[in-house]
């Protein structure tokens, strides 16, 4: 995984606009800057009067945390989605060849950093007079953001977000999400670590809802597992350093495995250090809040050798993958990131919601979003965007994801496939869960 690129987002949606703009304002974009414009002749003049209007684009909200505690991730994430709408327009676009258009907005990651992210999500929608949102990233901060599409009565389809808490709320059917809960993800960890032979943990968390929420699930299954939990243990302030802090638990609280909840852009990687650089604990579990490139160059790959995340992995067996991953890989992006299979997935659903439902918002786009991942509806996959179009506009389908299946529950959420993570030559990458 590669999470230096962080111009991706923005050079795809500018791409995916020119894509689906006329070939004269894509000429015209293309002029060197400054370079005086050629005088039209009469008769192109007559001929540009004459053109109609380029199609208004239909606009969706791509809401991610390009600056808070999962950058990384964010930044993936929306060039995936990005890609999604780049087919889309070279596809012929949505209904009427209107151009599929996204509004990215920052509104942070944790608990700490969404401060207002309601009415930021909530103006911000208002302004590029959106149809639904897509993400945002974290579970802090996508339960913000529902309460804004709750409020707006607009669709939202999550893509990194797995809080439990998510599910539980009365949306009125509006939110969705292709990433799988942390109900599956603990149920995942604690086979892991039956699988490595771990009889006892202890569970640090950093103070936030998300990291709180993936706790208690683990502590609660682990338990039915006959797992001995040692302790649980949040955070202390980051200020002086952990170094004392983990010295201090690894005398108090001995056990086979810590199991670390927390961000990569936050506490995680100074804690993670700490604890490496105790050696009290054989194995170091965790989830995909440290899935990032940039804490193992930060922590060192030969430390990282202990350490296991769990996290989502498609299937790269699969049809749908390998059609998502090609694309990717065509556009400069890599098809592995965590959860960037997803955030193309929340995308394509959206645009195909929008053929589905004639360009409309609301309750309408929330009923097509369940129509076009309808069981036993014709099966469409990445890279046929014309022929799904063709399909959506007569009746439900089946979006096949690149993330594997779409097959939204009452709750609005999606089966988990879950793969172990670990650093190899300084990079995350999946592998069995063994």
């Amino acid at each position: 995984m590669r999470f230096a690129r962080r111009a991706a987002p923005a050079l795809l949606a500018a791409a995916a606009l020119a894509a689906a703009a006329p070939a004269g304002s894509a000429q015209q974009a293309a002029a060197p800057s400054g370079a005086p414009a050629a005088a039209p002749s009469g008769a192109s003049s007559a001929a540009a009067e004459a053109a109609p209007p380029a199609p208004v684009p239909l606009r969706l909200l791509s809401l991610g945390g390009l600056t808070g505690a999962a950058s990384g991730a964010a930044a993936d994430l929306m060039a995936a989605r990005a890609l999604a709408a780049l087919e889309v327009n070279r596809g012929g676009g949505l209904i009427d060849g209107r151009p599929l258009a996204l509004e990215e907005v920052d509104i942070g990651c944790t608990a700490a950093e969404t401060e207002g992210a309601a009415a930021t999500a909530q103006d911000a929608f208002r302004a590029a007079q959106a149809l639904a949102f897509l993400g945002p990233v974290c579970s802090d901060a996508a339960l913000k953001a529902a309460e804004a599409a709750v409020a707006l009565g607009a669709p939202m389809i999550a893509d990194g977000a797995t809080a439990t808490a998510l599910a539980g709320m009365d949306d009125g059917d509006l939110v969705f999400r292709t990433a799988p809960s942390d109900a599956m993800a603990a149920r995942a960890l604690v086979a892991l670590a039956q699988r490595r032979g771990v009889r006892s943990a202890l569970v640090v968390q950093a103070d936030d809802p998300w990291a709180a929420g993936l706790a208690r699930h683990f502590s609660l299954l682990a338990g039915d597992a006959g797992i001995a939990l040692s302790e649980t243990r949040v955070m202390g302030p980051a200020a002086e350093g952990y170094a004392e802090e983990v010295r201090a638990l690894a005398e108090q609280a001995a056990a086979d495995a810590l199991v670390l909840f927390a961000y990569a852009g936050a506490e995680g990687p100074d804690y993670l250090s700490a604890v490496l650089k105790e050696g009290a604990w054989g194995a170091v579990l965790g989830a995909d809040g440290l899935l990032d490139d940039a804490l193992a160059r930060q922590v060192g790959t030969l430390k990282m050798a202990r350490v296991t995340l769990i996290a989502p992995a498609p299937d790269r067996g699969a049809e749908a993958w390998r059609r998502f991953a090609a694309a990717a890989r065509a556009q400069g992006l890599d098809p592995e990131a965590p959860l960037a299979a997803q955030g193309y997935d929340a995308a394509m659903v959206a645009a195909l919601a929008l053929v589905r439902s004639g360009g409309e918002g609301g309750a309408a786009l929330a009923e097509a979003i369940r129509e076009v991942t309808q069981a036993g509806a014709p099966p469409v996959l990445p890279g046929e965007w014309a022929r799904a179009r063709a399909l959506a506009a007569r009746g439900p389908v089946r979006y096949v994801g690149a993330s594997g299946d779409i097959a939204f529950d009452a709750a609005g959420d999606v089966p988990g496939r879950f793969a172990a993570w670990k650093v190899q030559a300084g990079s995350w990458k999946p592998g069995r869960l063994r």
